[in-house]
């Protein structure tokens, strides 16, 4: 798939792009991502570097995925190309020159987006006149309803505010795919080693959102294989400055994977971190979240 900061595609075959933020991941998201994938056009997607949020209002919510993942998830999905754009460069651009833009410097014959989709300066551009500019141009227009789940839409506030509450099933359900990252395997502290329990250790970057503090039932993709884990989810104080850390026992592996980087996805939060009074009762604990990691499980490899 290609990845380009560059609206630039050297091809006379037409494109279908869908626009948004994709803030992470979901149902919405992939019912838009699905309007690209019909007909005879290149899949092609046209998101920002960052969050519009953090250049409009100089904040942003913590983001479902890293930008890696979203790409690689977007790739899972069909789509051939990803044109990622600084959000500030075109913030002031008017909806009629954001258009212009894309029509000149692609090949495209449709666009999509979500009911709630705004561009242009101000937000002044919508669905409704994303239209309008279709049918002067003769450029297919798929503007794609809500996706509803439980009576309200699928958002990504919304699968936030699951996942640090806990209620990972929920969010996984609205997702469409486990809540998980890929990040670099780093050196520990060696302490589940000691008890007979090893860990991966991954720090999970700033950004990123960081679901609720406690063991989940999880699994680990290695080499394309997915292996049954359990994965502690917390902060080290004395771990690289009180950083957000997540510990995997990865069930039936063993072997050096120290620099790799690994995909980790939650699957169901077991309990919440507790301080044992004895090394016999943490792993005692340890046991037993191992045996109710087994019962949870999603369909993959």
């Amino acid at each position: 798939m290609l990845i380009t900061h560059r609206l630039q595609l050297d091809t006379p075959r037409p494109v279908a792009l869908a626009l948004g933020t994709f803030d992470g991941l979901h149902l919405g998201h992939r019912a838009v991502i699905d309007q690209v994938l019909q007909g005879d056009f290149i899949p092609a997607v046209l998101t920002f570097d960052g969050h519009p949020r953090q250049v409009l209002e100089h904040k942003q919510p913590p983001l479902l995925q890293t930008a890696a993942d979203k790409y690689a998830l977007l790739e899972e999905w069909g789509v051939k190309a990803v044109f990622s754009l600084d959000f500030a460069s075109i913030r002031d651009l008017s909806p009629e020159d954001f258009l212009h833009m894309l029509c000149t410097r692609l090949p495209v014959g449709r666009l999509c987006c979500g009911f709630n989709f705004r561009f242009g300066r101000n937000g002044a551009g919508d669905a409704d006149f994303l239209k309008a500019y279709g049918e002067e141009k003769g450029i297919e227009i798929k503007a794609v309803p809500p996706v509803e789940a439980g009576g309200q839409p699928v958002s990504s506030s919304r699968i936030r505010n699951l996942l640090m509450n806990g209620k990972t099933e929920e969010a996984v359900s609205l997702l469409g795919h486990p809540f998980f990252f890929t990040l670099e395997v780093v050196g520990g502290d060696q302490r589940g080693r000691t008890i007979g329990f090893p860990t991966i250790n991954q720090i999970l970057p700033d950004g990123l959102l960081q679901p609720r503090f406690g063991v989940y039932a999880s699994r680990t993709s290695i080499d394309g294989r997915y292996y049954p884990s359990v994965t502690n989810v917390g902060i080290r104080p004395t771990f690289r400055a009180h950083r957000a850390l997540s510990e995997t026992h990865i069930i039936g592996c063993s072997g050096d994977l120290y620099g790799r980087r690994l995909r980790v996805e939650l699957l169901h939060f077991l309990r919440d971190e507790t301080k044992f009074d004895s090394l016999e009762e943490l792993k005692n604990a340890i046991s037993r979240d191992l045996h109710a990691s087994l019962f949870y499980t999603y369909p993959g490899k």
